[in-house]
């Protein structure tokens, strides 16, 4: 288990890696991460394997541009929060929602983003809505 919620990341501007293969943790917080500035944020999730959820629903990623490999690998990941997150600016983000399990719920900001992630994720996979649905 680790909790960053203290982790000032306001002048972040790289997140590449930043818990790559961290397969031992089983519960991770970054629900206070400040990622406005953040312009790269490949491999930052890969291969979470005991991760069941992730709330990233305080990431600003308006400014990402690089995320390939982001999620890639997360097997056990049910539950995804992206309240905030639009992804417009990405320009690189190969296989970045690869290999996540076909169950997982996500929530999105709004439809753009919803038919962005659904692009990754592929056809037919998860369940994905948005945060005006929620209420």
């Amino acid at each position: 288990s680790l909790d960053l919620s203290e982790f000032d990341t306001s002048n972040v501007t790289s997140m590449n890696g930043m818990f790559y293969y961290s397969m031992g943790l089983t519960d991770l917080n970054v629900t206070s991460f400040n990622t406005s500035n953040v312009t790269n944020m490949n491999n930052m999730f890969y291969y979470l394997y005991y991760i069941e959820e992730l709330d990233l629903s305080s990431f600003d990623m308006s400014n990402v541009k690089s995320m390939n490999y982001w999620l890639a690998y997360c097997y056990k990941l049910k539950s995804l929060k992206l309240n905030n997150a639009s992804f417009g600016s990405a320009t690189q983000y190969s296989l970045s929602f690869y290999q996540l399990p076909s169950s997982i719920y996500v929530v999105a900001k709004d439809d753009n983003s919803r038919n962005w992630i659904q692009t990754q994720l592929g056809s037919g996979k998860g369940t994905i809505v948005t945060v005006a649905e929620l209420g």
